[in-house]
């Protein structure tokens, strides 16, 4: 897992989101954000508020894309999320500097040993969102994964829908409803 991560609680929403500090040798399953950070970079972590994000981050002052991708990653069951602003140490004091020579050089792994990466890819800054972003028609975006496998033991490809999902796997079919 990374050195960081957002433990976002469970779906229900009855635990706040907090940074989680991985202990030496942990292993998990995480989503990644991969986002526009825009102008404004409001919300980050740095090395004077890290232990308060340990504890807790507040939701409702998170930016909406964070907040969507939080909402995702619980939806879809899973507990931890990798967002860069928030995991690694943001600013330019020697621990923020150290920390990001660190964790940019392993971004590569947290990437390709995620199980997902939530792609806010048409938002021009974090304070926009996603999940409420009106499609000019219904769109299905082809991913592969090997999460889920063919009867064949092909890795699958699978169809991201809007509202509610379906996610097609060769005879399989997954209904997954990622919007509340």
């Amino acid at each position: 897992m990374p050195s960081r991560v957002i433990d976002v609680g469970p779906a229900d929403g009855s635990q706040a989101p907090h940074i989680h500090i991985n202990k030496k040798g942990e292993i998990g399953n995480w989503l990644i954000l991969s986002h526009c950070w825009g102008q404004c970079r409001r919300y980050v972590t740095s090395s004077s508020n890290l232990a308060y994000g340990v504890r807790s981050l507040s939701y409702d002052e998170l930016p909406p894309t964070f907040q969507d991708a939080i909402t995702v990653t619980r939806n879809m069951g899973f507990r931890y999320l990798w967002i860069d602003s928030i995991c690694i140490l943001q600013g330019s004091d020697a621990e923020a500097r150290a920390d990001w020579l660190f964790e940019s050089s392993r971004m590569r792994d947290y990437y390709k040993d995620c199980v997902f990466c939530i792609a806010a890819d048409d938002a021009s800054s974090d304070e926009e969102g996603f999940l409420n972003a009106v499609r000019p028609t219904e769109t299905g975006i082809p991913f592969t994964t090997t999460r889920y496998r063919s009867e064949s033991g092909e890795p699958c490809t699978m169809y991201l829908g809007t509202a509610n999902s379906v996610w097609e796997c060769s005879h399989a079919i997954f209904h997954f409803r990622l919007w509340t």
